[in-house]
């Protein structure tokens, strides 16, 4: 979702949870006329002031680089089924015939019933 967008929703969501414009801005301690404009796309809301978008949300936080975004906010890369599949692989080509026979045995005995019912299916 582009920025702008996400501005617009947000500033309606705002006015929603407030009740209206005039209680978000009494509540923000802004002018009904500023959030009105933004609101009815009189003043483009890509061109609001860094000191308004603050007042308007003032849980807002921004970060310009990924590097910059605290690790605990990171969402982990999606790993797909065939990253997966391949990293297995290299692990189990490492493992001698017994480890690989011990390997099969761990599977089997934990996710073998689910893999029967999901081949059921």
């Amino acid at each position: 979702m582009e920025l702008a967008d996400y501005l617009k929703k947000s500033l309606q969501k705002a006015i929603d949870r407030a009740g209206n414009m005039r209680k978000l801005a009494e509540d923000r301690g802004m002018d009904y006329s500023t959030i009105n404009r933004f609101n009815s796309g009189e003043n483009a809301i890509e061109n609001m002031p860094i000191k308004t978008l603050s007042k308007l949300f003032p849980e807002i936080t921004v970060y310009c680089f990924p590097e910059d975004i605290p690790t605990m906010l990171q969402s982990p890369p999606s790993v797909g089924d065939a990253e997966i599949i391949d990293e297995l692989s290299d692990m189990v080509k490492q493992l001698q015939p017994r480890e690989k026979l011990k390997l099969l045995t761990l599977v089997a005995a934990n996710f073998g019933e689910k893999i029967r019912e999901e081949t059921r299916k």
